[in-house]
């Protein structure tokens, strides 16, 4: 690096995109500092200066060339590599983009640099990939024959944690913070070996477990025979575990509907739905997102919601809200 230039590794805060960039610097070791966040503020991680002989190692974070310094000269001159299994988009066509590493959409990132790193690093790829969507647990399984089973439970707890933490809808309750997570994370070349020395995964899975159960007792805002609506209170938990509840609550009841409605602030929820999980032997799931719905809407709502059918799996007629 020419004197005076910095390194910056910046990538979202979930198990995929952390695990992702942990492979390649425990490949490549170089003191960068780590810019990440949760995911609601993952958009605007890549909004900051960058300067002529600056490298970046960019990992799941979608940064945009209309409205990020980022893009702008003299940043052109900067050095970017990338993670993302989603690939470089049109960054890369106004920077000069030394080593850009291959990307592919068949696998999450964690998966991709385990492979680009031929296994080096498997423990951590398997968390990522854990922590990531549910169509790459396939690919993490048939990484992990080496595991025993309770090896293979713990290193997905490990990842669903990770994910969970950074899952947060707004900033102020995340447990902690991505950044400093992957700091204790970096420190072990091998996830269980981090699971036997460090107590914050049990930390993690305990807030997540303590969220959940109390979700999962909040009664229900509406139901019918076919569709059930929950409306979250405006506290912390209820800001960590919303995305999780709706799946989680499609897997308990897989013949009904599922509308949860969390706090979005500003006098609005935002709303995430999905039709119920036993259609998909003949159809796929419907799922549906509101971003900010107003608190005086949420009957209005609820009508449409249950006009809709979703148990029946009619087509939605609450778009005026979208």
């Amino acid at each position: 690096m020419p004197e005076g230039a910095r390194a910056f590794d910046i990538c979202a805060g979930d198990a995929d995109a952390l695990c992702a960039v942990l492979q390649w610097r425990l490949h490549e070791p170089k003191v960068a500092q780590m810019v990440s966040g949760p995911l609601c503020v993952t958009d605007s991680l890549g909004n900051f200066p960058v300067f002529p002989g600056d490298e970046l190692l960019v990992c799941n974070v979608p940064i945009q060339v209309s409205r990020t310094p980022v893009t702008q000269t003299p940043a052109r001159h900067a050095t970017v590599q990338y993670l993302d299994c989603r690939g470089p988009a049109s960054l890369l066509w106004h920077l000069q983009a030394k080593g850009t590493i291959p990307t592919s959409a068949k696998v999450c990132s964690s998966l991709l640099v385990n492979h680009l790193l031929q296994g080096k690093f498997r423990g951590w790829a398997l968390v990522g990939a854990y922590g990531s969507a549910v169509q790459f647990d396939s690919e993490a399984q048939a990484l992990a024959p080496g595991c025993s089973a309770g090896e293979r439970k713990r290193l997905q707890q490990l990842g669903e944690a990770i994910s969970y933490n950074a899952g947060v809808l707004h900033p102020r309750y995340v447990y902690m913070e991505p950044a400093h997570l992957y700091a204790q994370l970096a420190r072990y070349d091998d996830p269980l070996d981090f699971l036997q020395a460090e107590p914050v995964a049990a930390e993690l899975d305990g807030v997540f477990q303590s969220d959940l159960q109390k979700a999962l007792a909040w009664k229900p805002y509406w139901k019918d025979a076919h569709a059930t609506v929950y409306v979250l209170p405006d506290e912390g938990w209820a800001y960590r575990v919303a995305r999780q509840l709706k799946s989680r609550l499609a897997v308990l009841n897989p013949g009904r509907a599922i509308a949860v409605l969390s706090p979005a602030g500003s006098g609005s929820v935002r709303v995430a739905v999905q039709s119920g999980l036993d259609v998909r032997a003949t159809v796929a799931p419907k799922k549906w997102l509101i971003e900010k719905l107003p608190l005086n809407e949420v009957d209005n709502f609820v009508g449409a919601f249950s006009a809709s059918g979703w148990g029946g799996l009619r087509s939605p007629v609450f778009r005026a809200w979208s």
